[in-house]
């Protein structure tokens, strides 16, 4: 699971992407809750493959979004 894209870029035809997950830790000294970042992951992805991954999440969160009605697709 992530929830951050913490970072990316790209170099010599490869996609790099870091992923990261937000903990909330509880601090005992302040008494609050202090968020932070853990790295997950870390993709390294030639151009074409970071393109099938585009084209994909693409039609995941196309079908993921509600429609008029109310309703996903």
């Amino acid at each position: 699971f992530c929830n951050y894209v913490v970072s990316s870029g790209h170099y010599g035809g490869n996609v790099n992407i870091t992923l990261s997950v937000a903990r909330f830790t509880p601090n005992s000294d302040t008494g609050s809750v202090d968020p932070d970042l853990v790295i997950v992951s870390r993709l390294r992805l030639d151009l074409a493959c970071a393109q099938q991954l585009r084209d994909t999440l693409d039609k995941i969160i196309l079908q993921a979004l509600p429609t008029q009605n109310g309703t996903t697709h």
